[in-house]
C-alpha cells in the first residue's frame, strides 16, 4: 500500500458533520529531534510531505520535544529564517486540494522586535510578496492578514499559544484563530479574491520573537460547508432589496458589496444596518458623499431612538465596492474594499448600543447592491478545525 494512502487511512476520524472525513496531504508533528542547523529538507513526520529550508542564516530553527523551535538572534533578511512544505513528489497543493491548512500550538514567548509570518505562498520559495494568504504576527502585539505582505490589521496578540487555520476556496480564503483571548475557534477575516493555482504552507520572518510550533497540516474534509465561500453564512443574499430586514447573528462579520453611483452632495449611497431592532434602533455603517460632492466618506453611527449618535466619519475613502463591520460583543472594526483590497478604517470602537439584536438590513440610494452577507464570528461548525 502506498505510504501516503496508508497515512490517510491511519489518521481517519469520525465523519459526522465533516462529510466523509479528512484526507491529509501534509502532516508534520516534528517527531524526531534535530539540532540546529536543520538539513536543506526533511520528511514530514509522520507524513506525508517534505519541509524545505530556504533561509536560516543564523541557524535558529531546531526540533526539540516534538516542536519546531525558532530562537535566538535575527538575521538581516526579512524572510530569514524561512521554511515551506511541499508534497513528497516536489509539487505544491493545487487549488482544489489541501483546502484547510492548520498550524497547531504556535506559541510565543515575547512579542517584541520583528514578527512571525505563517500562511500560504504561491511559489516554491518564501518572500512576503509571494504570499497568497498569510497571517503576520507583527512586533508589538498586532497581527495582520492578507496577500502579498499581509497588511490588513485585524487584531491584537499576546504572549500565548495559538492555533491558526487558513481555508482555501475556489476563489478566496478565510482565516481562523483559537487560543489566548480567542477561547473558541474564531473567524478573523475573509478574502473573497485569490485564485493562486498552487500553494505551499510556510513559516518564517525575521524575528527575535522566540516561538515554537507543534504541528502543521494540509487537509481536505469532503462534504464540509466550511470549505465553500459563505458556506456557513447566516445571511447570503444576492441583489438584496433596500430595506428588507433579515435575521443574522448579534456578533458577526457583516458585509455589503455594491457599485456606487456618480453621487450628489450628502447622498447616503449605501447603509448597512446591523444589530437592527427597528427603524430607530440599530448600528450603522455608511458610504456617504461629502457636502462638497467631491469624495466618498465612511460614516459609523449608532441609533437609539433619537437620531444618529457617536458618529465617526472617515473622509475620502476612494470609490469602494465593499463595506465590512466585524462585531464581537461591544467591539467593532470597520473596513472598506476597493478592487481586491480591504482597508481598515478608524480605530476599534466600543459600542454597547443594541449589541444583542440580530436583525440585519441594508438601504441604498443610487447604488447597485449585489450581495449582503453575515458570517458568524464563532460557530460550532468551526470546531472541525480542532479535530483534524
Amino acid at each position: 500500500m502506498p505510504y501516503e494512502m496508508r497515512d490517510r487511512r491511519r489518521r481517519g476520524i469520525g465523519i459526522g458533520a465533516m462529510g466523509r472525513g479528512p484526507i491529509y496531504g501534509l502532516s508534520d508533528d516534528f517527531i524526531t529531534a534535530v539540532s540546529a542547523p536543520l538539513a536543506a529538507s526533511r520528511l514530514a513526520e509522520a507524513g506525508p510531505g517534505v519541509m524545505v529550508k530556504l533561509n536560516d542564516t543564523n541557524n535558529r530553527a531546531s526540533i526539540t520535544g516534538g516542536k519546531l523551535k525558532m530562537t535566538g538572534t535575527i538575521a538581516a533578511q526579512a524572510t530569514d529564517p524561512g521554511y515551506y512544505w511541499r508534497k513528497n513528489d516536489g509539487s505544491g497543493w493545487a487549488r482544489g486540494e489541501g483546502r484547510i491548512t492548520v498550524y497547531k500550538g504556535l506559541a510565543f514567548f515575547t512579542n517584541t522586535s520583528r514578527g512571525t509570518h505563517i500562511g500560504l505562498v504561491n511559489t516554491a520559495s518564501y518572500a512576503l510578496s509571494n504570499t497568497a494568504a498569510g497571517v503576520y504576527f507583527v512586533a508589538g502585539g498586532n497581527f495582520n492578514v492578507g496577500a502579498g505582505t499581509p497588511s490588513v490589521a485585524i487584531g491584537v496578540w499576546a504572549v500565548n499559544t495559538y492555533n491558526v487555520a487558513i481555508v482555501k476556496y475556489e476563489t478566496g480564503y478565510s482565516f481562523y484563530i483559537q487560543g489566548g483571548a480567542f477561547t473558541n475557534w474564531t473567524l478573523l477575516f475573509t478574502l473573497e479574491d485569490g485564485t493562486d493555482a498552487t500553494v505551499y504552507p510556510m513559516i518564517g520572518g525575521a524575528t527575535n520573537t522566540d516561538h515554537e510550533l507543534d504541528k502543521v497540516i494540509a487537509v481536505d474534509v469532503v462534504g464540509s460547508a466550511l470549505t465553500t465561500l459563505y458556506g456557513l453564512a447566516t445571511v447570503n443574499v444576492i441583489n438584496p432589496t433596500s430595506g428588507a430586514v433579515v435575521v443574522a447573528t448579534a456578533d458577526g462579520q457583516f458585509d455589503v458589496f455594491f457599485t456606487l453611483p456618480a453621487g450628489s452632495a450628502n447622498l447616503v449611497a449605501v447603509d448597512i444596518q446591523f444589530n437592527y431592532t427597528d427603524a430607530t434602533h440599530y448600528n450603522s455603517l455608511q458610504i456617504k458623499r461629502n457636502a462638497g460632492n467631491t469624495a466618498w466618506d465612511m460614516v459609523k453611527a449608532e441609533y437609539a431612538g433619537a437620531g444618529a449618535a457617536n458618529v465617526v466619519t472617515v473622509t475620502g475613502v476612494g470609490t469602494p465596492i465593499g463595506l465590512r463591520c466585524q462585531k464581537i460583543a461591544d467591539k467593532q472594526r470597520y473596513f472598506t474594499k476597493a478592487s481586491t483590497t480591504w482597508t481598515p478604517r478608524s480605530t476599534e470602537q466600543t459600542v454597547t448600543n443594541e449589541q444583542s439584536a440580530t436583525g440585519l438590513n441594508v438601504t441604498f440610494s443610487g447604488a447597485t447592491v449585489t450581495r449582503l452577507v453575515s458570517q458568524p464570528i464563532t460557530s460550532n461548525e468551526y470546531s472541525i478545525l480542532g479535530q483534524v
